[in-house]
């Protein structure tokens, strides 16, 4: 009697390879340079962000309206009520003062000065300890390693790789990213090569993001906030307004 031997398991997946890797040890200049980066291009985007935001003009104009009405109060009971005018003036002055007072304290932060102190506390949140990181691209994900931590980010995961001239942004969410900085590289070939590497990587898991790109590659879309045509775009970012592009804009027009 022959006996067939079967396998107990599948084969087990082969092991992830690596593509590409880099190992850099952040400076005080490059966490500036982060933080400049996130306020002038992604601020914006940050749910966050653009809340506390909203709700510091608004503050402003109620605050405002506010004194405007106290203003016309008092230039009204200045004509129906001379005798009385000076404590009523009294009276509408320190209102006049606090709205002032609340209109300030909400644009305050919006400041120039402000955005400055923001940004000096944030390097000196950032100043110590500073060790190597390594970033590696592999088969299977986005790889950052400390002597304290290794965590992987699946390709399939992530939203997007965005290539600029002086780092790559690796997208957790629309508004979060890992950066990987320009400073890192010895030359500017090898910057790009890695940046190439990150690019082909994440585009060959496909997905979502496979599919939007092909979708935009050869399809006129407009951007749901701006109305920009989003054909030909390669991030999940619209370069125009920084919108994140949803996945609804590959539906046909009148589907749910």
């Amino acid at each position: 009697m022959t006996t067939t031997r079967r396998d107990q398991g599948a084969a087990a997946p082969p092991p992830p390879q690596l593509i590409a890797t880099v190992t850099h040890t952040f400076t005080e200049q490059d966490y500036a340079d982060a933080f400049d980066l996130y306020e002038a291009r992604f601020a914006a985007i940050d749910p966050a962000w653009k809340s506390a935001r909203d709700a510091r003009r608004a503050t402003i104009v109620l605050a405002l309206a506010v004194t405007a009405a106290v203003a016309a109060g008092f230039t009204w009971n200045l004509f129906a009520m001379r005798d009385e005018a000076l404590p009523l003036g009294v009276i509408f002055a320190a209102q006049a003062l606090m709205c002032w007072s609340w209109a300030y304290s909400a644009w305050k932060p919006l400041t120039r000065s402000s955005r400055k102190a923001a940004r000096n506390d944030y390097l000196r949140a950032t100043a110590e300890p500073r060790e190597p990181v390594t970033f590696a691209i592999e088969t299977d994900g986005f790889r950052i390693r400390t002597e304290r931590y290794d965590f992987l980010y699946r390709w399939a995961a992530l939203h997007d790789v965005l290539v600029l001239p002086n780092e790559v942004l690796i997208f957790q969410t629309h508004a979060e990213y890992s950066r990987v900085p320009r400073s890192a590289f010895a030359t500017d070939d090898a910057f790009r090569a890695y940046a190439d590497a990150a690019s082909e990587a994440f585009a060959a898991a496909g997905g979502r993001n496979g599919r939007l790109r092909s979708f935009l590659a050869s399809t006129d879309a407009p951007c749901p906030a701006c109305g920009y045509n989003l054909r030909g775009v390669a991030t999940r970012l619209c370069p125009e307004c920084g919108t994140a592009i949803p996945d609804s804009i590959m539906s046909p027009p009148g589907s749910t």
